[in-house]
């Protein structure tokens, strides 16, 4: 398979069709669900989806270290690559479009909203000339209404994409659910994680749109 083949034929453009299309700029979206059942790779695959569109995506981590996350792009690229058969220079351009666009930060062991987004955003703008159109933020406090209103905000303030995950147990509320325009869970149902679009933009979904994931790929 070519990379344009790879693009076009991508499991990506279902997400975006049961989610009217996706996030655009300005908005906020949220991957939910219990530990352990793929927010973090969902949201890889987002990021690299917008990657092989020549997009700049800024990926925050609030839980692993930037080794740790710069391995599960490759470990997730890989995957991609051999099940598509993604072989030469379309591979080997796929990934310089990988790290060319993307940059990795973290903030381990310390509160983060979305003032210190903000302040990340600017540095990476002023100091190295990255302005992001995608920001991916992995393990953001989404029980805070005044943060999650922040997050908002700032997405619109920005004219940015906001992607975040958040562990959400037991069927717990997030803060502020009209402030979202995508709202995405994730659930293991026997053999395979079923996704629930529960808001897509920014109302709620209609009827629950479900799609079935392999849980060791996403």
């Amino acid at each position: 398979m070519s990379y344009a083949e790879l693009f076009e034929r991508s499991p990506m453009r279902i997400f975006e069709r049961s989610t009217n299309g996706g996030l655009a700029n300005g908005q906020l979206g949220a991957i939910i669900g219990r530990a352990g059942v793929g927010k973090s790779a969902l949201l890889v695959h987002v990021a690299l989806d917008r990657l092989f569109r020549d997009q700049k995506v800024l990926h925050v981590s609030l839980r692993e270290g930037a080794e740790h996350v710069r391995t599960f792009y490759s470990e997730i690229f890989e995957g991609i690559a051999r099940v598509s058969r993604l072989k030469g220079p379309d591979r080997d351009r796929a990934l310089v479009k990988i790290e060319k666009g993307r940059l990795v930060q973290c903030y381990l062991d310390r509160g983060f909203g979305a003032a210190d987004l903000d302040k990340a955003i600017s540095f990476t703008a002023d100091v190295m000339h990255f302005v992001p159109d995608l920001v991916v933020v992995d393990g953001f406090d989404t029980s805070n209404e005044a943060e999650v209103n922040g997050l908002a905000a700032l997405a619109k303030a920005r004219n940015v994409s906001i992607w975040t995950s958040a562990r959400v147990d037991g069927g717990a509320a997030i803060g502020n659910e009209s402030a979202w325009d995508t709202l995405i869970r994730l659930d293991p149902v026997d053999t395979v994680i079923e996704l629930k679009v529960e808001r897509a933009g920014g109302a709620a979904a209609a009827e629950a749109m479900g799609l079935q994931l392999d849980p060791s790929t996403m």
